[in-house]
Formats: C-alpha cells, structure tokens, sequence
C-alpha cells in the first residue's frame, strides 16, 4: 500500500501544491497502515490471554504487569492507527474544495459509509483524558457514556477485532483493509487528475 511509490513513476508531476497535499494524505494513509499491522500483532497475541481470563472479568487480565503493559501498548497503537486514518479520510473529503480540480471523482463509497465511525471513534480516543473523568463533549458533560471509550477498548479489540464506541464500531480486519485500498486508489486517481490538469495549462 506504499503511496510515494507512484511519485517515482515519472511522468508529469501535479503542481506543487497538490503535490505537498496528495503526499502527505498518501503518508497519514501509510502510517496508519504500519499502525495497524502492529495493532493486528498485539491482538493476535493477547486474544488467547484475554479468553483464558474472561471467567475473571478485568482483574485477573490487568494484574500481570506485562500483560497490562502490552494491552496498553496495543490501546496506543489502535487509537494512533484511527488518528492516522481519519486525517488521511479528511484530507480526501476535501481534496476538490483544496485542489480546484477540473474533475473530481465520487469518493469510494466504502470511505463515505466509514465516515462517520471513524470520525466519532477518533473522537473517543483524542479526548481519552475527559472521557477518563466521565466527561464527554465540548461542555464538559459528565455521563457514563463517556467511559466507554476505555472500557471498550478490551471487548471490542481483543472480543470481536473492532474499534468499538457506543453504537459505532469497524473492523480491524478485512473492513478497514478495504478502506485503506479504496482510499489508497481515491488518491491515486487525484494524483493522476491533478497532473493532467498541470499538463493542460502548459500546453
């Protein structure tokens, strides 16, 4: 899924704005992909940790300091891996309102039906600190809802390999996987318009 190869393609390059722009969307889109294998990796390892303890409810799990420390290594990599993809989604969605392309194509529709989750599981993870004290909203609102971003962490990723938040959820696996490429060809295809536009004003 490595984007900066096609900036090795030769070939007529987009100008430089949209060059900057269509790079940096490619490497949030990279880096949430790196993210995500090593999210993978974390729940493959404690899975079977987390079933074995699942008769103890959350403290028999917690207890073993390095268990604790790997199931916080991977909360980290997951809400990084959201973080990333989310950025890269917005810098999609707004592509032909920054780039003043010629033509635009439709966004996958799978970037479009994912937009919100996405968006409201980021949500979650960047504002963990108010969530931490029950909060949750711009007006420091205090409800129980707001502790579901930590206490779902354990049953969404390790019970059913998803993001999980309220009522919003996506997988870790073969959901977002083809979120990825979809958005990796959205890209790709702005990559290729942006440069036929360039082209066209020079002749």
């Amino acid at each position: 899924m490595k984007y900066d190869l096609i900036i090795m393609g030769g070939g007529v390059m987009p100008p430089p704005n949209a060059f900057r722009y269509l790079v940096t969307a490619g490497r949030r889109l990279d880096g949430a992909h790196v993210l995500l294998e090593r999210t993978r990796a974390l729940v493959d390892e404690l899975k079977p940790i987390n079933d074995k303890n699942q008769a103890g409810a959350a403290r028999g799990f917690f207890d073993d300091p390095p268990i604790r420390q790997r199931f916080f290594q991977m909360v980290n990599e997951a809400e990084m891996t959201i973080i990333a993809l989310h950025r890269a989604m917005k810098m999609a969605e707004r592509a032909s309102m920054e780039l003043r392309l010629a033509e635009v194509p439709l966004l996958p529709e799978g970037v479009q039906r994912s937009s919100k989750a996405i968006k409201t599981i980021r949500d979650s993870y960047e504002h963990i600190d108010d969530r931490a004290m029950g909060r949750v909203g711009h007006g420091g609102k205090t409800s129980e809802e707001a502790l579901a971003a930590i206490m779902q962490a354990r049953e969404g990723l390790l019970g059913e390999r998803r993001w999980k938040y309220l009522d919003c959820s996506v997988g870790i696996d073969a959901e977002v996987t083809t979120l990825m490429v979809g958005l990796r060809n959205y890209l790709w295809k702005l990559w290729v318009i942006a440069s036929w536009d360039r082209q066209d004003q020079t002749r």
